[in-house]
């Protein structure tokens, strides 16, 4: 039985060197193209044959990896019987055919690509790289390749891209039907990917627009907050709220910001006394406030958060009460982390004697009391829990 798990073994280290040659000719040396333009059924044809091999060279893994453990010999011997000679026939079939002789082709690139990376420039891939770094900082000739070659690659061709950008040229080499299929699949994805390409650009500069919009520079000289809201509002088109008309006359002292969002604004002001000590209360409402642990909307959807203004009626210190929605925790397992996390920073924070915390399994809410910064505190642990 050792016998023939060797035999098999040494007949496969030979399989795999002529499947090396068969779908890499140019290990074999073979440097002439083909004397005739290879037709869109003939690529059809070769890829199926190439699909067809490596799943039988997924088969023949299988098949020596439960005769190198002793499992199920006699079983995996019949199945390699099998096997081996269908690689075989089809290792025969590609070094005998023309197509599969190694080719260099030059391609120029499309007029309508090179517009687009003249247009577009550099193109930031969201994501991190396979090597574990940042995302990738291309150009959109570059992308562009890489896209062509991944898509290759998943069909199991071996063809090389690269990229002449003096003579804004691509060009391409290997087996001459996998050269052939490469230049097919540029000409049909081209269209597609330009047209993505310019919508994901036209989507972040519309991003970019919605983010200048929303922010803003004022050098105030003093006045009432009604005049200071309605400025801002002309300026970012944003949603402030007065819970009370008589803030509208709270006298707010001059200052100058540059480039800040109104929520940023107004906060701010919230630490600023007033006449005789008036103070207000801001509270800003968004998607994350409304379900704690929500991603927030996406920058270019035209949403934006709430800002309300009200009178505050007691000191910093005087406790107040929030309520936090954990339904998104399904289980106790998920729950208890959290829990532990809010304890471990109220003591941290010396909030331990200040704070009352009290979860509600049934309902799944938790019920927090204590200093306002305490309270901001738990709502952010909550917000990045995920």
């Amino acid at each position: 039985m050792r016998h023939n798990r060797h035999r098999f073994a040494t007949r496969l280290a030979t399989i795999t060197m002529t499947a090396l040659l068969a779908v890499n000719p140019a290990s074999a040396m073979q440097a002439t193209p083909p004397a005739a333009p290879i037709s869109p059924q003939r690529i059809a044809e070769l890829s199926t044959k190439r699909a067809e091999l490596r799943r039988l060279k997924d088969e023949l893994d299988k098949a020596l990896g439960g005769t190198n453990a002793g499992l199920g010999v006699a079983s995996s011997g019949e199945r390699l019987k099998t096997i081996i000679p269908a690689i075989e026939a089809i290792q025969q079939q590609f070094l005998a055919d023309p197509a599969t002789l190694e080719v260099v082709v030059r391609q120029t690139a499309n007029p309508n690509l090179l517009e687009a990376a003249g247009r577009i420039g550099r193109v930031r891939q969201a994501g991190w790289s396979n090597a574990g770094g940042p995302p990738k900082d291309s150009t959109l000739m570059e992308h562009f390749q890489e896209t062509l070659e991944s898509e290759l690659r998943s069909r199991g061709s071996s063809v090389e891209i690269s990229y002449d950008e003096p003579l804004a040229m691509f060009l391409i080499s290997g087996p001459g039907w996998e050269v052939a299929e490469a230049q097919t699949l540029m000409e049909k994805s081209l269209g597609d990917y330009v047209h993505r390409i310019s919508e994901m650009r036209a989507r972040e500069e519309r991003s970019g627009d919605s983010g200048r919009r929303r922010t803003l520079s004022i050098s105030w000289d003093g006045g009432a907050l009604g005049e200071l809201v309605d400025r801002v509002r002309n300026n970012t088109g944003c949603n402030v709220i007065l819970a009370d008309p008589s803030l509208r006359d709270l006298v707010i002292p001059p200052f100058q910001v540059q480039r800040v969002t109104p929520e940023v604004l107004f906060k701010m002001l919230e630490t600023l006394p007033g006449p005789d000590g008036a103070r207000f209360f801001v509270a800003v409402v968004s998607q994350s406030t409304v379900e704690p642990g929500a991603k927030s909307p996406a920058p270019d959807d035209g949403s934006m958060s709430a800002i309300t203004i009200s009178p505050s009626m007691r000191s910093e210190d005087s406790p107040v009460s929030r309520i936090f929605d954990l339904r998104t925790l399904a289980t106790a397992d998920d729950q208890k982390p959290i829990i532990d996390a809010i304890s471990f920073a109220m003591d941290a924070a010396n909030y331990t004697s200040k704070v009352k915390v009290r979860f509600h399994e049934p309902s799944k809410l938790l019920f927090v009391q204590g200093p306002r910064e305490a309270i901001a505190l738990v709502g952010e642990i909550l917000s990045a829990r995920d």
